[in-house]
């Protein structure tokens, strides 16, 4: 799909796309992506409730940005700041609607930014035709691998939008020639790296792709301007780790490295590219869904492939080459790395979606008329696995009822919790911030400093209120003295019912259970306050 006479001829062949059926098809696939992502929500009741653990602590850390505390200086915080800058708006809606209306606002906006990105998939195979626009636009709105991340306030999908905005504006239409991006496509293409890259680390590995596309098509002197541009994107990121940059490198950097690896195989994370249930579904069944796996790294392979196979130099490279290049790259890092989630496969959806809508188009051109009816059949049969797994996929959280929590939190001045987007689901987190009450933004990421072993402001303050004779416990490990002393400070706590598995050593919990009782319970936590 090099510049030349035959993209010329291809080019000629596409159909006309006018900017009032794209503006059609665009309102289409936006109503569609927000349907399968919040419609599942919504059924479950669990807008405001506990959807997962990490949009929690982005919440939390803006809330606390606003009050005064800094990431990694004031409190541990494993991602660069992007996240933390993006969500400070719903961090303030919350002190006029509520932690978990906030919450539940900032899910909405996720899911417009997914609605976006499927759009942005669309608008960037425009140029190859109607059928490569709805196939690859579809994919995304609807795809299981895609919608698990985009339900809530994860990283992916803000990676994605950077990633997408990114490649719209370096594309190059089939019969457009050798010509490389114009100075504003850099500028663009390069804040949208940074900006990624602000969002999350792995977003690196997105800039040097760019770069090299960048490169290819534009010289040396546009990567270099580019560059600067780039960190104009990450200035967010960096603007909050100016603060103490020390803290901020052993958390953004140090701490992930030494981060013990997922035991989940490779295999199991390339089923997981065809769905997030390949894992523990057997009606997909593992030995499927890693197939599928396969031939979905082997649809990013392809391009780079034909293109080496013509001898091409890579300024004749034409996109989908990229696309595999960034899909390969991201796949590589996604098999390779320690820490793992089934969400973090949706990073690799935007250059999925992109060589599978391309092929689409590709096929509608070259394939005949008769056996043309007989493809969009079969479209369709495939379609309907496709849009049940986007709404069937994990991510759309439990039923809460939001107002008994809310009322047990507001009996007490300080209620502790490990789970942050528990607290808000209480409507306790602002509060609490602005009263002064102990808590932790990020136990998990916690205890991976501590592993590590790396300080923590965290750590600092429990030794320093043990050492003032809080009646903390002794002979506790480091992460333990952390929640105790916050504990001791806490005159109630929301613990998952699982609490010594997923908060607690058996030590702590006999020293909880010598300090408080459990009152109640709802569907997610126990409600615990202190005896008498």
């Amino acid at each position: 799909m090099a510049g030349g006479g035959g993209d010329r001829r291809v080019a000629a062949t596409l159909p006309r796309t006018g900017s009032r059926r794209f503006v059609l098809l665009a309102v289409l696939l936006g109503c569609l992506a927000v349907a399968v992502r919040l419609g599942p929500v919504l059924h479950r009741s669990s807008l405001r409730g506990v959807i997962g653990y990490d949009d929690g602590v982005h919440l939390a850390a803006a809330q606390h940005l606003l009050a005064g505390s800094l990431p990694y200086a004031d409190f541990t915080f494993l991602q660069p700041g992007g996240v933390v800058v993006a969500l400070a708006p719903f961090a303030a809606l919350a002190g006029l609607v509520g932690d978990s209306w906030a919450m539940a606002a900032a899910r909405v906006a996720t899911v417009l930014v997914a609605a976006l990105n499927a759009v942005l998939v669309a608008a960037i195979l425009r140029p190859r035709g109607w059928t490569a626009a709805v196939v690859g636009g579809v994919l995304y709105a609807t795809w299981g691998t895609i919608t698990i991340a985009e339900r809530t306030a994860y990283l992916e999908p803000l990676l994605n939008v950077c990633v997408l905005v990114a490649l719209l504006a370096l594309r190059r239409p089939p019969g457009q020639g050798l010509a490389g991006p114009a100075a504003r496509a850099v500028r663009v293409a390069a804040v949208m790296a940074g900006l990624a890259v602000s969002f999350k680390l792995w977003g690196a590995v997105d800039v040097l792709v760019l770069g090299a596309l960048v490169w290819a098509r534009a010289g040396l002197r546009a990567v270099g301007r580019g560059a600067l541009w780039c960190v104009a994107g990450l200035s967010p990121a960096l603007a909050l780790a100016a603060a103490d940059p020390a803290a901020a490198w052993r958390d953004i950097v140090v701490v992930q490295q030494a981060r013990p690896a997922d035991p989940t195989g490779v295999l199991d994370r390339i089923g997981t590219l065809v769905a997030p249930a390949a894992l523990t579904d057997p009606t997909i069944g593992r030995g499927l869904a890693t197939a599928g796996g396969l031939l979905l790294m082997a649809l990013c392979a392809a391009p780079l492939v034909r293109a080496l196979a013509a001898r091409q130099a890579p300024t004749a490279w034409g996109d989908p080459v990229w696309w595999g290049l960034l899909g390969l790259a991201q796949l590589a890092l996604l098999l390779a790395a320690p820490s793992w989630g089934t969400h973090y496969t949706a990073s690799v959806g935007p250059a999925l979606c992109l060589l599978v809508g391309a092929a689409a188009g590709r096929a509608a051109r070259t394939m005949p008329a008769p056996g043309r009816p007989w493809a969009v059949a079969g479209a369709a049969v495939l379609a309907v696995p496709i849009v049940v797994s986007g709404v069937v996929a994990p991510g759309w959280g439990r039923p809460l009822d939001n107002g008994p929590l809310a009322a047990f939190a507001r009996e007490h001045r300080c209620v502790w919790s490990a789970t942050p987007s528990l607290l808000a689901a209480a409507d306790a987190g602002r509060r609490q911030i602005r009263a002064g009450c102990p808590d932790v933004v990020d136990v998990f990421g916690v205890r991976l400093a501590l592993a590590a072993g790396e300080p923590t402001p965290e750590l600092a303050r429990a030794d320093a209120r043990a050492a003032s004779g809080a009646g903390i416990p002794r002979g506790l490990a480091a992460d333990e003295r952390i929640i105790a002393a916050q504990l001791a400070d806490s005159q109630a706590a929301l613990l998952a019912h699982q609490s010594s598995a997923n908060e607690m050593s058996p030590a702590l919990e006999e020293w909880l259970r010598a300090e408080f009782v459990q009152v109640g319970r709802n569907h997610y936590a126990g409600l615990w306050t202190r005896l008498p």
